[in-house]
């Protein structure tokens, strides 16, 4: 079983990680983080991986996710969707989303 994905639905479930799910990922026990959408399943693109990081910059909802302690990291490489970062045609106002996601 090492080397394995916790697997989360939303980005609020993975900012939701339970304390023995962070446990496992610290020990290595799980790979990290596969996120199948960031408001439901499915919203975004495809699915993204994240792993347990030790970097220095701040949490923008997109690439960089701290939580219960622990910082999770997907490095976007060539492109990147703004659905990653919580843009979305449902939203009323995506300016605070949008500003974040055209920092990065």
């Amino acid at each position: 079983m090492a080397n394995q994905f916790l697997i989360k639905d939303t980005m609020v479930d993975m900012r939701g990680l339970s304390a023995c799910e962070i446990l496992a990922l610290q020990s290595g026990c799980c790979a990290g983080v596969e996120l199948l959408g960031y408001y439901e399943k499915g919203d975004t693109p495809t699915p993204i991986i994240y792993s347990l990081s030790t970097t220095l910059l701040a949490d923008n909802g997109g690439s960089i996710v701290e939580t219960g302690g622990i910082k999770l990291e997907h490095q976007f490489i060539e492109h990147v969707n703004a659905l990653y970062f919580g843009v979305s045609v449902s939203l009323t106002d995506n300016a605070a989303r949008l500003a974040v996601f055209l920092t990065i």
